[in-house]
């Protein structure tokens, strides 16, 4: 009995434990309802079960036990986003960016809501909202690249697609972006008349591997739209291998070895007329000359100018046919032209060979005339006589010799050889106004000359002339003075001569004001003692000179933003931080694509310590022109070093260090950022090493550093070691 008794208690015990128990689990379990965890579970099971109506119930629950919060707003508006209740959607979110004005997703999604409404500006404020959070945010970058190409503003979404270059090679390295990125930019350049950009941006899509046919075949024109025929060769040869009946292909291949004479030319022609049914003059041109049908050939060349006079081959066709035929006065002429197609294409190779075979004619015609005994006399004739046929000659002469310079001076180890030629051009453009004098002069003294209308035009053709030769002589002299100033020459002394010469003849023109101003700031900046403050003075007064003039003759928004610039440049060296930084200001808005004055402004701003926010900024647009840039990522790392951010600092820092090797570049101020840095994190081993680097390199700085500072810097850390 006590038996039962007792295991009846300890049954009853446990039960009511049991109990207890169970009211407890029931208890919590409805208390976990109204829990802020279980509503958001909740929640985001409906929501990712799509069903809507529950999630937003459970979002609208967790809110009233937990309170307003950014991620319940932000799923509810997306919600109603996807039930295209865009007002209600903007409505939570704005309430979403009160609470959180820096989340990208929020501010993402508003974004696309904007867009619904056709708020575009709302739009790409928040993506605008979402970079200043997120410099490199991809999808922000190409949502604003999309809109600004869709709202026509092919520059700026060329800004956007420079960064989200930027980005993707930081971040998630998407061969599609790139793609996208590459072929929009390579676009831009292209309707732009900036083929060598558009060539860098179609040569990095070739770098992805996609085989791209279309891309590779625009690749191959803008090698020949610039003038590297040889590289168009190549680039369509590859195309051929993969797809070989492309027939424009075929047809650019074939007048690219004309153009340059290669053994293939004629069998690539043939090739041409094998799948082509239309026989283009053309091409029956080059066939022709080929064959030695010369007459055939000249009539369909002829035919082909008719319809295009800019095509380079139909005068390089043609300069072929008069020479053979031993007509000079033509071949110059087709020469002359070829060399002008030749320069504007930046075939300066090309270029160079027919404007010296134009000057070889030239010498064969002056010698048969006896040209230079004639022309190169010290007093006017007697009776007096000028030969037109001399005149033609003499300014045939002054225009080889100018477009010989402009074409030499696109090489720098031809400098000498350009001053040369700008020499020459003066030398007979001084005679050619000498005589122009003596034959105003001879006919000012003519009897009745008054009432000789004959004599009267011709004094007023003679006046145009007089004019056009010294306009031509200033420009020229500007060039040559341009010249003297660049090695190997590097003559300041004889360039500022020059450029005083130009500024004589015609003292009212701005530009040898402006060459003046660079050329005295040059003698200052490579002087090692740099206590010519005057040359720096002069510089400035100069090129506040070229402003004036062109102020007053064309208006200041027809100011050249180079002016600004180097003007700029020439107060902050002299410590005007002031006027630097306004004109500096003022060549960006005028320009405000051009990474150089973009990078100096932003690197002037950090080494000043000021509105670091601002340079930043400067500088991130200067590399979406000019991503990997060495001054540039060096200069947005050592802002970033000022704001005190030492990781990004260094991220950028290295970068730069990692382009200068690449291009064999060798500035010690890339290694000394990069020793401040890591001294700053306390890392004092790699701090030492780029310390020593610095010392390395030191001979090679950009810019000024303090090596007793230096020298400090290694022998404090090697104590450490």
């Amino acid at each position: 009995m006590k038996f039962f008794l007792k295991t009846l208690v300890t049954s009853l015990i446990f039960i009511s434990v049991l109990n207890r128990a169970i009211y407890s689990t029931e208890k919590s379990s409805r208390e976990g309802l109204n829990t802020p965890g279980y509503a958001l579970d909740e929640a985001f099971h409906y929501f990712f079960n799509k069903d809507y109506d529950k999630a937003i119930q459970f979002f609208e629950k967790h809110i009233s036990i937990y309170g307003p919060n950014e991620v319940s707003y932000r799923y509810l508006a997306q919600i109603y986003f996807f039930k295209q209740n865009y007002k209600k959607a903007k409505e939570i979110l704005e309430k979403s960016i009160k609470l959180n004005s820096g989340s990208i997703p929020t501010l993402s999604l508003l974004a696309d809501v904007y867009l619904t409404q056709n708020n575009i500006e709302g739009a790409i404020k928040a993506h605008e909202n979402i970079l200043e959070l997120d410099l490199f945010n991809e999808e922000s970058l190409i949502r604003l690249a999309n809109i600004y190409t869709q709202k026509e503003n092919e520059r700026k979404a060329a800004a956007y697609y420079k960064r989200l270059v930027i980005a993707v090679k930081k971040n998630s390295y998407n061969r599609q972006l790139l793609y996208q990125a590459y072929i929009n930019l390579g676009n831009f350049y292209y309707n732009q008349g900036d083929y060598k950009k558009a060539i860098f941006y179609y040569e990095k899509l070739q770098d992805l591997e996609l085989n791209d046919i279309n891309s590779l075949f625009v690749l191959s024109e803008l090698y020949k739209m610039n003038g590297n025929f040889s590289k168009s060769i190549e680039a369509i040869n590859e195309l051929l291998n993969l797809y070989p009946e492309h027939k424009s292909a075929i047809e650019s291949v074939a007048e690219s070895h004309y153009i340059l004479g290669t053994v293939e030319a004629r069998s690539q022609i043939m090739r041409y007329f094998s799948t082509h049914k239309n026989r283009i003059d053309l091409f029956l041109g080059m066939l022709y000359e080929l064959n030695n049908d010369d007459e055939k050939a000249e009539m369909h060349f002829r035919k082909a100018a008719s319809e295009n006079q800019s095509r380079l081959s139909i005068y390089i066709g043609l300069y072929k046919l008069y020479m053979k035929a031993n007509n000079l006065k033509e071949a110059k002429k087709a020469g002359y032209t070829a060399a002008l197609l030749c320069q504007r294409i930046n075939a300066f190779a090309t270029a160079k060979t027919y404007i010296n075979n134009v000057l070889k004619i030239l010498e064969i015609e002056a010698d048969e005339l006896n040209f230079h005994k004639e022309f190169f006399r010290e007093k006017p004739p007697t009776p007096f006589v000028f030969h037109e046929h001399i005149q033609s000659i003499a300014q045939d002469f002054v225009e080889t010799y100018i477009t010989f310079g402009s074409i030499s001076e696109n090489n720098a180890n031809e400098n000498r050889a350009t001053a040369a030629y700008y020499s020459q051009a003066i030398f007979y453009l001084n005679q050619l106004d000498l005589w122009y004098n003596w034959q105003k002069n001879f006919l000012e003294n003519q009897k009745d000359n008054e009432k000789n209308t004959a004599v009267k035009e011709k004094l007023v053709e003679l006046d145009e002339l007089i004019k056009a030769a010294r306009e031509k002589k200033y420009n020229t002299l500007l060039n040559l003075g341009w010249a003297l100033n660049q090695p190997p020459i590097k003559n300041p002394k004889d360039a500022l001569h020059k450029i005083n010469m130009a500024k004589n003849i015609l003292p009212s023109q701005p530009h040898a004001y402006f060459f003046a101003g660079i050329v005295e700031y040059d003698i200052f900046e490579k002087s090692k003692k740099k206590n010519l403050t005057k040359n720096l003075y002069t510089a400035e007064e100069n090129i506040i000179n070229a402003i004036k003039l062109t102020e007053q003759q064309t208006g200041k928004d027809k100011v050249p933003p180079g002016y600004f610039f180097y003007l700029g440049i020439i107060q902050d060296k002299k410590g005007d931080f002031n006027s630097a930084e306004a004109n500096l200001k003022e060549a960006i808005n005028k320009d405000s694509y051009n990474s150089v004055y973009l990078n100096y402004l932003g690197y002037l701003y950090s080494l000043k310590a000021q509105k670091l926010e601002e340079a930043r900024n400067l500088l991130i647009r200067a590399l979406e022109d000019d991503p990997e840039n060495e001054a540039y990522l060096d200069s947005l790392g050592w802002i970033f070093y000022k704001m005190n951010k030492y990781k990004e600092a260094l991220e950028q820092l290295l970068l730069a260090a990692n382009e200068a090797d690449k291009k064999e570049k060798k500035d010690p101020v890339i290694h000394f950022h990069i020793a401040e840095t890591y001294y700053k994190i306390n890392n004092f081993h790699q701090a030492l090493f780029y310390y020593n680097k610095t010392l390395e390199l030191f001979e090679f700085s950009s810019e000024p550093l303090d090596k007793e500072y230096i020298e400090k810097q290694i022998s404090k850390l090697s104590e450490k070691k």
